[in-house]
């Protein structure tokens, strides 16, 4: 019984070329799949900076103010962040024109809610509600305190679709509401 094996030149040429054009699908694939992840992961990175630079901006006013997050959020350029030992909450937002900081002392909040602006668009026997505006709407206990709005939503200045910004604001009316219904709850144990 003979083991060796016997190959003709013509096999082993054959053999070689399938190896070579397997390699070259195999590169070509590699690089293609590369070329479409690069801009993906690229993006992923830019958004992952910009983020982080709107939580330090965040920080910083709060840190300007004696406060420090407890909870916050990041959205088209805009931060909003609450301290629930000082009861403040922070508020960061660049538009194109400049940019916009408030701090909101909850404690002279008489109440807090979710402000809709909208109008309707008649197209043949349609009508399509358009959302304008959504805003964080703050009612002093100070009557000659003006009422505060911070801009969750402009349809003139972010995108024309709503991404997150109606569960945001709703989500932020809420914390502000629990902290003060708390502060409510312990100002009425110290009578």
């Amino acid at each position: 019984m003979n083991l060796c094996f016997e190959h003709k030149p013509c096999d082993l040429i054959f053999h070689n070329k399938k190896n070579t054009m397997f390699l070259g699908t195999t590169i070509t694939g590699v690089l293609l799949a590369s070329a479409c992840a690069l801009p993906i992961v690229i993006s992923n990175r830019n958004r992952s900076k910009r983020i982080k630079r709107f939580f330090d901006q965040l920080n910083n006013f709060a840190a300007q103010h004696n406060g420090q997050i407890d909870q916050d959020d990041v959205w088209n350029a805009t931060a909003i962040g609450v301290d629930k030992v000082k009861m403040k909450v922070f508020f960061v937002q660049v538009n194109s024109d400049a940019q916009i900081e408030r701090e909101v002392d909850i404690k002279k909040v008489l109440q807090c809610r979710v402000e809709k602006k909208s109008r309707t668009i008649s197209n043949n026997n349609d009508s399509i509600k358009v959302i304008e505006r959504l805003d964080l709407y703050f009612v002093f206990t100070d009557k000659s305190t003006p009422d505060l709005s911070l801009p969750f939503y402009n349809n003139k200045r972010d995108n024309l679709s709503i991404d997150r910004e109606f569960e945001l604001v709703n989500k932020w009316a809420a914390v502000v509401n629990e902290v003060l219904d708390e502060h409510h709850t312990k100002s009425q144990r110290h009578f």
